[in-house]
């Protein structure tokens, strides 16, 4: 299934915020994941359930190299679209 960015980046605030248990409007996406306190079992989770929504298959170490929202959105943007 094809996701626009925004789309995406709609998905990861609200992950993001139901695990962290925050308002979406608190979580910024140019905060690093691990500044968020994302460790690496949280980080495979939000990979591995990404790419379900997404229906592509993505690398659980995607959040090591692509360290915040923004920048995941954009690579995922470039291999779902």
């Amino acid at each position: 299934m094809k996701q626009s960015k925004d789309a995406i980046r709609t998905w990861m605030l609200d992950y993001l915020a139901r695990l962290l248990e925050i308002p979406v409007a608190e979580v910024d996406t140019q905060t690093s994941f691990s500044d968020y306190g994302l460790d690496s079992t949280a980080a495979a989770g939000l990979s591995g359930d990404l790419a379900d929504w997404l229906g592509v298959h993505l690398q659980a170490s995607m959040l090591k190299d692509h360290r915040t929202i923004d920048a995941v959105v954009n690579f995922v943007a470039k291999q779902a679209l």
